[in-house]
């Protein structure tokens, strides 16, 4: 239904170039899982939700796509949208457990905080979120979001951490056009925080496979991400239609890529996914769902840089 929703909306906005639809098509995948979270809240479950997603989640990204246009509005709604969604997760898991888009208790894994395709299709709308705030905020907001992705008691999504990271430091290096030297530091200073947010999640209790292996030292590292890499590569090779849909999702990630003028929002989005390849273990799910919301950012960055509403 995501996905179905994802295609009409994109494919209306390259058509008519509509400000409108362009904007709902970025935030058709945030405005879907909002709606999944608060039908779980009301009980509501399998085919009444989806069709309550699709219904709650196309009409609410049309809505919102026409009455928040950057700057204010748009990074308002953004700012409720994350703070709704880590309020869920930290006061009432259950609700995002049982939700039709999330983790689920019967998929034999972990049934609470961010998934790997949650965290793929939130990114987009935190990157904005942070260009809509400006260069002298956007590491603040960079390191709030990414350590609510990553704290065990929110999204407790490790690999999230790192992937959010990534594609905050490449948006804050673009828009403040930082050389190499400076570009370096920024670096090294994100890696040192990346470190003390794991270093605190484990402090107050928390438990994930990245504390484990930061705590076990360089190699524990090594050996989780080479662990990662063999698991992502079984699975693309696993069956015909996982490479198929990987190879789709790497071509679409490829062309948007090669696409002129160049976004900065779009540039941090790509080479976070990048990391998230890397990082974690679901490559078909990352590139396809990464494919297309990739497509949605472009089609909100070419539409609004042009009239200055985007940096």
């Amino acid at each position: 239904m995501l996905v179905g929703l994802l295609i009409v909306l994109s494919l209306a906005a390259l058509l008519t170039r509509a400000p409108a639809l362009c904007r709902a098509a970025f935030l058709v995948p945030s405005a879907c899982i909002a709606s999944a979270v608060a039908l779980s809240a009301l009980g509501v479950q399998q085919g009444a939700a989806v069709v309550g997603v699709a219904l709650l989640g196309g009409g609410g990204a049309l809505l919102a796509g026409a009455m928040l246009p950057p700057r204010r509005p748009l990074a308002v709604a953004l700012a409720a949208l994350f703070a709704f969604l880590f309020a869920v997760m930290w006061a009432r898991p259950e609700w995002n457990a049982l939700a039709v888009m999330g983790p689920h208790p019967d998929g034999g894994g972990r049934f609470y905080g961010v998934t790997n395709e949650i965290e793929t299709l939130l990114l987009p709308p935190a990157l904005v979120l942070g260009a809509l705030v400006g260069v002298r905020f956007l590491p603040l907001v960079g390191l709030a979001l990414a350590a609510g992705i990553m704290a065990s008691r929110i999204g407790a999504d490790g690999g999230g951490l790192v992937v959010y990271l990534a594609g905050f430091l490449v948006l804050w290096l673009r828009l403040r056009h930082v050389p190499a030297l400076r570009a370096a530091a920024a670096t090294a200073v994100a890696a040192g925080a990346a470190l003390l947010l794991v270093g605190i999640d484990a402090a107050t209790g928390g438990s994930s496979h990245v504390t484990k292996a930061v705590g076990g030292g360089p190699g524990s590292v090594l050996g989780d991400l080479g662990h990662r890499l063999h698991l992502s590569g079984a699975s693309i090779a696993s069956t015909w239609n996982n490479a198929l849909l990987f190879a789709l999702g790497i071509v679409a990630l490829v062309v948007l890529a090669l696409q002129r003028p160049r976004s900065a929002l779009l540039d941090a989005y790509l080479v976070a996914l990048a990391v998230s390849f890397l990082v974690n273990d679901t490559p078909t799910d990352v590139a396809g769902y990464g494919g297309f919301a990739a497509l949605g950012l472009w089609l909100l960055t070419r539409s609004e840089e042009t009239r200055g509403r985007l940096e």
